[in-house]
């Protein structure tokens, strides 16, 4: 399986089981949609810190979903800003581009499902 598969995979199955849960709200697609462009301008350190400083849970919530699928395993938004503090700028880059890319699953699918639960509750 390519990384990007991958990383489709991990974010379908994060925002699925939240939709599941019913822990799935539209601030959490609100997050997920502005998160990318966040990153481009202003950085990831300082994208991931708004976020976390947010007192919506959906941001914390993503913010975790992301450090888990960037990291490729279980990891707090705690842990992960900490790792984004003390990264040399190698892996600084690294971690960037590599949120970028999961950015962009989180987006779609979010997207996705997060109309699919619009559209049941007018139904």
């Amino acid at each position: 399986m390519l990384r990007d598969q991958q990383r489709a995979l991990e974010a379908y199955k994060r925002i699925k089981k939240r939709k599941d849960s019913g822990k799935l709200d539209p601030s959490y697609s609100t997050q997920a949609t502005s998160l990318m462009p966040l990153i481009r301008s202003a950085g990831l350190l300082q994208a991931c810190e708004f976020l976390y400083t947010r007192k919506d849970s959906s941001a914390q919530d993503l913010l975790t979903d992301l450090a888990s699928t960037v990291l490729s395993k279980e990891t707090k938004a705690k842990e992960f800003l900490e790792q984004i503090r003390s990264a040399e700028f190698e892996r600084y880059l690294f971690l960037s581009r590599e949120s970028l890319a999961v950015c962009k699953w989180y987006r779609r699918y979010a997207e996705s499902l997060s109309a699919e639960v619009v559209d049941n509750v007018d139904s």
